[in-house]
């Protein structure tokens, strides 16, 4: 195996309970991560790391292989790399090139852009992910006022069009060189680069506003009433 895919699938949710098995038109949202990995040309194997039994059967009747990881590793407070990795260690022996992230969350992650990042990492790259343009103006609150964010700092002369390219991080799809992750244990070092998505694209349930927003894409797109 040279390319593959891990799906970290944890049980616990606290903005949408179960969230991973939430269904969008009769599908779980496992499945969807599932489906755009083992369609992928660049992917060997595809993986559901997970702690909770209901996941890993719906994720082994979809076609994963399931890895299964400590209670610990699924709390809220645990990021993705540390799952990531601990997926790695369980492999240890499998000839590994690429590790590809992909996050349940993201139903319209497509084996397109699964692909691509592969393709960026054989060409070189550290880290690749996702991510989708986003030229508005942007600042924070500190002191006194509020503080423009450099690369997007809005002045009378200065319109949304004009700025430069700027981007933000799309909920999706990452991937690295698993020996790099092992020892740098972190999500972003060395050259990153990215695979640009489109906004209508750019789905990330976090929240039941945000499955409404993916159920009325994907169900609506399946009725022919959508056009994304």
């Amino acid at each position: 195996m040279k390319v593959v895919a891990i799906i970290p699938a944890r049980g616990g949710s606290k903005g949408v309970p179960r969230k991973n098995l939430q269904t969008i038109g009769g599908v779980p949202l496992v499945a969807y991560a599932i489906r755009a990995a083992l369609a992928a040309e660049s992917v060997d194997a595809v993986y559901v790391s997970t702690e909770d039994d209901e996941i890993a059967k719906v994720a082994a009747e979809h076609g994963a292989r399931v890895i299964h990881r400590p209670s610990e590793l699924a709390a809220d407070t645990v990021h993705t790399a540390p799952v990531i990795m601990h997926a790695i260690r369980t492999l240890k022996g499998c000839p590994l090139e690429t590790v590809v992230g992909i996050e349940c969350t993201a139903p319209l992650v497509t084996s397109e852009d699964i692909d691509a990042a592969v393709a960026k990492m054989r060409d070189g790259v550290d880290v690749v992910t996702t991510a989708c343009r986003d030229n508005r103006f942007q600042f924070r609150q500190v002191p006194g006022g509020i503080e423009w964010l450099s690369h997007n700092r809005a002045d009378e002369d200065c319109r949304r069009q004009d700025l430069a390219p700027a981007y933000r991080l799309a909920g999706g799809v990452y991937a690295w060189r698993p020996d790099a992750l092992l020892w740098m244990g972190t999500a972003f070092y060395g050259h990153v680069d990215f695979v640009e998505i489109p906004e209508e694209r750019d789905v990330d349930i976090n929240t039941p506003t945000d499955l409404a927003i993916a159920r009325a894409i994907i169900e609506g797109r399946a009725e022919g009433v959508c056009n994304y």
